[in-house]
């Protein structure tokens, strides 16, 4: 496929704060590097430079600290699976970015395997400013009217793919859909700005600086594999049973809100003009 190359690499490094390219020539651009890499690698050249002064170790990337507990608020966020499961997995992202799109593989598959024992929300984390914050708007419109699971459906299908960004092609998809408008478009300018925003602004303040980030009980998943999420979630399940909380709602607010490492105070963004549609 095209693309091939490219979405491996952004399955490993996620969308990243960065610019407000076109998606496709970011991922092109991605493609060249990788090839003149192979070249490298291939002729031997690459291992030739580097050794010449020594490489120099990588450096971690800043983030989210692993093994820290961090209290993320999950009060009116969208959610699939259990609404009331001892595990909650929360997944940082945005509906412009090509590693998400491909993480609901992920996704699914989590949901499939611990089923009544996770609860998996989303927080809006926009990485492409110009490009994504009518899609999380809309999907937190349709929340209001119990359609999230279906809005995010279509806002990767017929948004994302049809790399469709602005605010009339959704209006266009909420129609469809059957939602009453007049509630969408004051949910949309309301409750759903001030929340899209509040969702940023506490990712940013746990550390989170691209997407898709995982976490389990408030804990960050460094691998994204359904045996590294088995085997946080085994951990909670047993801190669950042992804690003699009666239903997950109490256990993540006493577990997780009440104990856990509070976001930093991280500023609420402001909504750039998005490009005119074409």
């Amino acid at each position: 496929m095209k693309y091939l190359a490219a979405l491996a690499i952004i399955a490993v490094g996620g969308c990243q704060n960065a610019s407000q390219d076109k998606i496709l020539e970011k991922m092109d651009k991605m493609v060249a590097a990788q090839q003149e890499t192979n070249k490298l690698l291939k002729s031997g050249a690459g291992a030739a430079r580097g050794g010449q002064q020594g490489q120099r170790p990588p450096q971690r990337r800043r983030g989210p600290q692993p093994g820290t507990r961090y209290a993320i608020n999950v009060d009116g966020m969208p959610f699939e699976g259990n609404a009331n499961a001892p595990v909650v997995i929360v997944k940082a992202q945005e509906y412009a970015c090509p590693a998400c799109y491909h993480a609901q593989t992920f996704t699914k598959q989590v949901l499939k395997e611990f089923g009544n024992d996770v609860k998996l929300v989303t927080k809006d984390f926009v990485v492409h400013p110009t490009r994504a914050w009518d899609q999380a708007f809309t999907a937190c419109a349709a929340n209001q009217q119990g359609k999230f699971k279906e809005m995010k459906e279509a806002i990767w299908e017929k948004g994302f793919k049809a790399r469709k960004f602005d605010r009339a092609h959704y209006e266009g998809l909420a129609k469809e859909m059957g939602l009453n408008m007049a509630k969408f478009k004051k949910d949309y300018d309301g409750i759903c700005n001030k929340l899209t925003r509040e969702s940023h602004a506490e990712m940013q303040g746990v550390g989170v600086a691209g997407t898709p980030t995982f976490f389990v009980n408030g804990k960050v998943l460094e691998r994204r594999s359904v045996d590294e999420v088995k085997k946080l979630v085994a951990e909670e399940l047993k801190a669950y049973k042992a804690s003699g909380a009666k239903s997950g709602s109490e256990f993540y607010a006493k577990h997780v809100i009440a104990k856990g490492t509070k976001p930093a105070k991280a500023p609420l963004p402001t909504i750039p003009k998005p490009p005119a549609a074409k």
